[in-house]
């Protein structure tokens, strides 16, 4: 989680006035710290709750599992299934802005 990543580069230049990009600015500070302490809560956890975890990148499905309910799981899945859709959809929208100018 960048700035470099398409998406957001793609909003910089698209910005209608220098008051666009500053109040982007702040909405991406403070997306991106909300992100992160979601991250390490996540990874706390999971290295108090499951210490013998061979691959850290399942931590956030079984914890989900283990202690949510049903149709909470479900929610954390759709999300994980649309972060990837996400960013596979900037990539198409990066890779059509530069074919395009």
């Amino acid at each position: 989680f960048s700035i470099s990543q398409p998406q957001v580069v793609t909003r910089i230049f698209a910005a209608a006035d220098e008051k666009e990009v500053k109040a982007a600015r702040w909405i991406y500070i403070g997306f991106l710290h909300f992100t992160w302490m979601g991250m390490v809560l996540i990874g706390m956890l999971a290295k108090g709750i499951l210490p013998d975890l061979s691959d850290g990148e399942m931590a956030l499905p079984i914890l989900a599992k283990t202690f949510l309910p049903d149709i909470a799981v479900g929610f954390v899945f759709a999300g994980m299934v649309a972060t990837i859709l996400s960013s596979v959809d900037s990539l198409l929208v990066a890779s059509a802005s530069a074919l395009s100018i």
